[in-house]
Formats: C-alpha cells, sequence, structure tokens
C-alpha cells in the first residue's frame, strides 16, 4: 500500500485495492509499475500514497519466481473464471 497514488479510483476499499495495469507479460507489468512510481509527491486527497523513494522492479526479473508463493482464490473466483484463466493461474500457481 502506498506506493502508487490512488487519484482516479473508485473509493471502493482502500484497505483492500490494489491498483494497477493489466500487460501481456510479467517484463510489461514491471515496466510499467517502474513507470507509475515517481518522484511526484502525493496527492493532498490520497491518504493512501505515501512520499517514499521509486523501488524499481524490472533488474528483478532476471532473479525468476523461485521462492515467490502465489494466492489464488476459489470459491466463486473460480467457480466464474474462464477455463483459460483457471488454466494460466494452474500453470504458475
Amino acid at each position: 500500500y502506498g506506493r502508487l497514488p490512488r487519484t482516479g479510483s473508485y473509493p471502493f476499499v482502500s484497505s483492500l485495492d490494489h491498483l494497477g495495469p493489466f500487460a501481456r507479460s510479467v517484463r510489461d507489468l514491471a515496466a510499467a509499475y517502474d513507470a507509475m512510481q515517481g518522484p511526484e509527491a502525493p496527492v493532498p486527497h490520497d491518504p493512501g500514497c505515501a512520499q517514499r523513494a521509486a523501488e524499481p522492479v524490472t533488474n528483478l526479473l532476471a532473479a525468476g519466481s523461485r521462492g515467490l508463493r502465489v494466492g489464488v482464490l476459489g470459491g466463486w473466483f473460480r467457480e466464474q473464471a474462464l477455463p483459460e484463466a483457471l488454466a494460466a493461474v494452474d500453470a504458475v500457481a
């Protein structure tokens, strides 16, 4: 929490919402995340965004995913997912 500003998002549940882009690859996501972090001061009406130094992640991609844990939701989320989405999640989780 607090890494990316929430400006323009719908204020549903700020303690649960995680904002971010969609992309075709992890490399694209990492590049977008790096670009979205910036030296800008937090927006005054955005209490969830702390002013912190950027933490680039693109340079961490070479380390791979070994040792990372992936959380997978069950129940309604699994029942409503498309087979292609389930296959992609199951391949990495």
